[in-house]
């Protein structure tokens, strides 16, 4: 039939009584036998299908690039994102006296001390140095803090046992309480409502108020008692949006012109000063976001430069492009020293269930361009690298720990020898039990393709998860605007009016993600609650694999039922009952 059509539009473009030559003929001819070739190579529209089949071109074209198989970390790594010998060279000096401390956020899916017993050993093996511990509210206050405390917190002997834990395994400990902004776990209850900088808001509290410097006196005291060895504290302070919101912030800002950077130094000049002031051998520590915008004389005349070290952050593979030099000429000038915090996860979407190697590693790169051009005029503590668990407290759970463990082994080898090379990765597949068929990946391969097969402390977890990333990738045919999406429409569906090729395709494809979902169930139903709390093998499991679960059955139901009919009625179909 496409032939006939174009032998037609060949009769116009030679209308009768004019002569062309052979050759003119033979160009013609190629044309058409191209296009004819081309069209042949694409889908065929609906109507040209006529056998009871899958058609074959029905893969989504987002899905459909990159057949080769995912690469693995030793193929692709140690050609990615190198540094130049002068920036190793200097990176590599720096590095030798910086801490690499790893970041537990602790406001979701906190791990069991069981686990934790199997993980501190491994993370000194990988080279970490110590442990920032975000215990939000899964630390045990007390007395008329108890109720800012979860039900489930650790108590008073899990802290105990952890410290130990990190004791025996040569890492120091620095605990992290939020001070001013990200306190949605004190200010959501009624007890601590009317502290709030923005009374619809429980995300800042309100510094003009003595009894809110008072409430993080005491929660800054109560850590400090169960944490005694400590010799570093961080007090956050980071994303302090709501702030300039209360009445009182309103009138400071209006009659005496201060400003909300001034409001937040003399805030932060007021909390660490009790740090110093009750445990002046402690050093404080912040993030340093709030800082960027603020007077280089404002910072000065607050004196929280002499009070506080900033931990400069940055999560996005560019991060070396994006800090410009001015942050860095500002800080030399004010601060004694700094800190600077990566992410090992829980930076590539507040709802992620698997961790992009190499997103992270790239951030590490960026941050090892950036050491090797201020060490020389700046003294750097240390690296923090953080995995947020949820990106606030309402929100989700990302990456579970286990599962992004191959991601912290290769940034934390990163942040040791300036890169990696493929001994150095060799080495993480050694230390975390990989098989050499079955390697870290480097990539998400949005394909059905198998997990890594490892042995450290969770991997069963990281199995159960791929299995439900692969599940994802059949699903996703259902929404492939070239495929399916057209075809399975519910009223469509309700109707029993549908094309039974798509119908076909449509089966294959969810009966595949179904049988996928069935193994990561099983597999995530047995090896959660070796790990995590009731409530967290709950919401993980209600978040990622009931909805989909039931989807699916949906969906298989209506393509059985949409395959029943061999006639359909005459259009409309409106008034067809569902």
């Amino acid at each position: 039939m496409i032939s006939e059509r174009y032998h037609s539009t060949a009769g116009r473009m030679a209308p009768r009584g004019r002569q062309f030559s052979w050759a003119t003929y033979g160009l013609i001819a190629l044309a058409f036998f191209i296009v004819y070739k081309m069209l042949k190579a694409s889908p065929q529209p609906p109507g040209m299908i006529l056998e009871m089949k899958p058609p074959q071109n029905f893969d989504p074209p987002s899905l459909d690039k990159g057949n080769k198989p995912n690469p693995t970390v030793s193929e692709v790594a140690p050609d990615s994102n190198s540094l130049t010998n002068d920036e190793k060279a200097a990176a590599l000096s720096a590095l030798s006296g910086m801490q690499r401390v790893v970041h537990l956020d602790l406001k979701g899916a906190a791990p069991k001390v069981s686990y934790l017993e199997k993980l501190f050993p491994l993370l000194k093996s990988l080279g970490a140095t110590g442990i920032l511990i975000e215990w939000e509210d899964m630390f045990p206050y007390e007395g008329e803090l108890e109720e800012i405390s979860a039900k489930d917190c650790y108590s008073k002997a899990d802290v105990q046992s952890m410290l130990s834990l990190a004791k025996d395994n040569h890492l120091s400990i620095i605990p992290l309480l939020q001070t001013f902004g990200h306190m949605e776990f004190v200010l959501k209850g009624e007890k601590y409502k009317h502290l709030r900088e923005h009374p619809k808001q429980p995300q800042v509290i309100n510094p003009h108020k003595p009894e809110s410097l008072d409430l993080i006196k005491l929660m800054i005291d109560q850590q400090l008692a169960l944490q005694p060895q400590v010799q570093q504290i961080h007090i956050g302070a980071d994303e302090v949006w709501d702030l300039g919101s209360s009445r009182e912030s309103v009138e400071q800002m209006k009659m005496y012109g201060v400003s909300k950077e001034q409001i937040f130094l003399n805030h932060i000049r007021e909390v660490a000063g009790h740090v110093k002031n009750t445990h002046p051998f402690i050093d404080t520590l912040m993030w340093d976001d709030m800082f960027r915008n603020a007077k280089t004389a404002d910072i000065e005349k607050s004196r929280v430069n002499k009070l506080v070290t900033p931990v400069v952050w940055k999560y996005t593979p560019n991060v070396h492009t994006i800090l410009s030099d001015d942050i860095w000429l500002k800080y030399g000038k004010i601060f004694h020293n700094v800190w600077l915090a990566s992410a090992f996860k829980g930076a590539t979407g507040s709802d992620q269930i698997l961790t992009d190697v190499s997103y992270h590693y790239s951030n590490h790169i960026g941050w090892l361009r950036i050491i090797a051009k201020i060490s020389s005029t700046m003294s750097i503590e240390g690296m923090m690298l953080t995995g947020w668990q949820r990106y606030d407290h309402f929100g989700t759970l990302c990456e579970l720990l286990p599962v992004a463990i191959p991601s912290l082994a290769v940034c934390l080898s990163a942040m040791q020898h300036a890169g990696v090379s493929k001994t150095y990765l060799n080495n993480i597949n050694g230390l975390l039990g990989c098989r050499p068929e079955a390697p870290l990946q480097w990539t998400i391969n949005t394909k059905d393709y198998p997990s890594p097969k490892c042995t450290f402390p969770g991997h069963r977890i990281l199995e159960g998860v791929y299995a439900l990333k692969n599940a994802r990738y059949y699903l996703s045919f259902l929404d492939s605007k070239n495929s399916l999406a057209g075809w399975h429409k519910e009223y469509n569906l309700n109707r029993g009016f549908s094309q039974r090729s798509r119908m076909v395709y449509l089966l294959e494809k969810s009966t595949k993600a179904q049988k996928l979902l069935t193994i990561a169930e099983d597999t995530l139903v047995q090896e959660l609650p070796k790990v995590f709390s009731e409530e967290t093998v709950t919401e993980w499991l209600q978040t990622n694999i009931e909805p989909m679960k039931e989807h699916l059955s949906t969906k298989i139901s209506q393509a059985h039922e949409a395959l029943l009919p061999d006639t359909w009625p005459r259009r409309p179909i409106h008034k067809i009952k569902s």
